[in-house]
């Protein structure tokens, strides 16, 4: 199976909603890592709109690829990242090859050969 991984930097008040959004879009789970920190240059204090002060946090999703876009969505939605500047952001990545996730996604149609279950 291909995945992608979502990763969604947010203000804490976002984490719950956007969680609940991406597991009602298809996502099986997520990591959370609280309270991150960002650096960026000297006297800059904030970048891409997002304050570096203030910790935010990160939340990593590996979703299937054909349901990732709409995952995409539906978290950009659930935290108003395009109607509040500042809120945080979500982009995605291709994952070349993953293990242990194949339990995640068993109501899935079984796949033909290892390759397609992510090995």
């Amino acid at each position: 199976m291909r995945m992608k991984m979502l990763v969604a930097i947010v203000d804490d008040q976002s984490t719950g909603p956007v969680m609940e959004a991406a597991r009602e879009a298809g996502a099986a789970g997520a990591t959370l890592v609280q309270e991150a920190r960002g650096q960026g240059r000297k006297g800059l204090r904030s970048l891409m709109g997002l304050d570096l002060d203030a910790g935010r946090d990160v939340i990593l999703f590996i979703v299937p690829r054909d349901r990732s876009t709409h995952i995409l969505e539906s978290v950009a939605r659930a935290a108003q990242f395009d109607e509040t500047p500042g809120t945080g952001l979500v982009c995605q990545v291709e994952i070349e090859d993953s293990l242990g996730l194949r339990h995640q996604y068993l109501d899935r149609t079984a796949p033909d050969s290892d390759a397609e279950q992510g090995r």
